[in-house]
């Protein structure tokens, strides 16, 4: 009898590899897409500059700090379960983000998505690698290795031409179309997957890592309004240093490590590592800047004039 990954690979493999991109590429293109909308948030919200890179941020910071137990719990408990409860964080908080009327509201609900993508993210990937055969998987991964590189840049663009016509809400409604869509295509087609000798979560290292990473966001989002030198700055820094430290001899010791750093002894994975690092750093440093540009300054958009002094309005 053919195996349930080749039965599977023969009559639904298609509709899998859909459903599980258009998944990723929602969680992936949040990450940009409202890069689009801020001179519209700020004025709509009263927002700071500092609370406007925290709008951005707090979702990738969230969707980076819980990538690792969301993988390990999608692991543990199963995919297709993770899948689901991380598109219904992500669909639902769009939804609630349509409402908000301040900034902080609208930090907190990006945060609750970066918590739905963490979910998403690793199990769209681990569902193909334990559903598909060996002959059909390294297509389906570099579909998915291409959406995931693109569709951050098509974010842009769609939220672009929503923004033509529509307010920065709009932006948000894609998301809850997008999630619901991903979400009935998963209850029809995706199979549910798990793996029975996973190891327990890393409750102590994600912990850690959580930690660490909060610390240096926030003392780096934070530094331009205390200063650098700042005591809390410098406190905050050293901290965070030290939590990253901590972590990688946490994991070090860790019998099953959910992160081993000794893989990256190997120096095609560190280089590689580090060019998705420095492009990563640069493409999202960019678009943050150079769309307020574009609006507020050259006042490119019909709906943004110039700003006369370059700053975002005060409270």
């Amino acid at each position: 009898m053919p195996s349930r990954a080749a039965t599977i690979s023969r009559s639904r493999h298609g509709l899998i590899t859909t459903v599980v991109c258009l998944a990723l590429a929602a969680v992936v293109a949040a990450m940009a897409s409202l890069n689009v909308g801020l001179p519209d948030i700020a004025r709509d919200t009263h927002a700071s500059q500092t609370q406007l890179v925290w709008v951005i941020d707090a979702y990738s910071l969230a969707f980076a700090a819980l990538l690792l137990p969301g993988g390990g719990i999608g692991d543990r408990h199963g995919r297709r379960v993770a899948l689901l409860v991380g598109l219904l964080i992500f669909g639902g908080g769009s939804a609630l983000a349509m409402t908000v009327g301040s900034a902080s509201e609208l930090i907190v609900l990006r945060a609750l998505l970066g918590v739905g993508a963490a979910l998403v993210m690793p199990a769209t990937l681990s569902t193909i690698t334990s559903t598909f055969p060996v002959e059909k998987r390294a297509r389906a991964v570099s579909i998915w290795a291409a959406v995931a590189g693109g569709a951050a840049v098509l974010g842009l663009l769609a939220s672009g031409a929503l923004l033509a016509g529509f307010s920065w809400r709009s932006i948000f409604a894609l998301n809850v179309v997008i999630s619901a869509v991903a979400f009935v295509g998963t209850l029809r087609y995706v199979p549910e997957s798990a793996d029975p000798h996973a190891p327990r979560l890393d409750l102590a290292g994600a912990l850690i890592a959580v930690l660490g990473l909060v610390a240096l966001v926030f003392s780096v989002i934070e530094a331009p309004t205390y200063g650098w030198l700042a005591a809390r700055t410098v406190i905050g820094l050293v901290l965070a240093v030290a939590l990253i430290a901590a972590f990688v001899a946490w994991e070090l010791r860790h019998p099953t490590p959910p992160l081993d750093p000794r893989v990256f002894r190997q120096r095609t994975l560190s280089a590689g590592s580090m060019s998705i690092l420095i492009q990563f750093f640069a493409f999202y440093g960019y678009t943050f800047i150079i769309l307020q540009y574009l609006q507020l300054v050259r006042g490119d958009s019909r709906y943004s004039r110039p700003c006369r002094c370059c700053r975002w309005p005060r409270r």
